[in-house]
């Protein structure tokens, strides 16, 4: 199954600021909100759950602007779907 027809089972936004803070990207699955670098299963990346959408973090221009799953890096699309199976 190909990423994007993984990710259309569920409600996912994601944001990229290319590159202005460490964790680059902000993906939203349902109402949580994870931060993720571009290598976000390296020791040295980020992959961490930050907060409820509109809860504890307010979704808007300051993210960055939206992007398509296939512009993501490989490494990217396998945390989001990691992510996924938790959310």
């Amino acid at each position: 199954m190909s990423f994007r027809e993984y990710i259309q089972e569920k409600t996912i936004v994601i944001y990229d600021n290319n590159g202005k803070t460490f964790d680059r990207y902000a993906v939203i699955i349902g109402d949580n909100v994870f931060g993720m670098s571009e290598n976000p299963n390296s020791p040295q990346g980020v992959n961490q759950w930050v907060g409820l959408k509109n809860t504890d973090i307010k979704i808007g221009a300051h993210l960055g602007k939206i992007v398509t799953s296939t512009s993501l890096p490989k490494d990217v699309q396998n945390a989001i779907k990691d992510r996924m199976k938790e959310a």
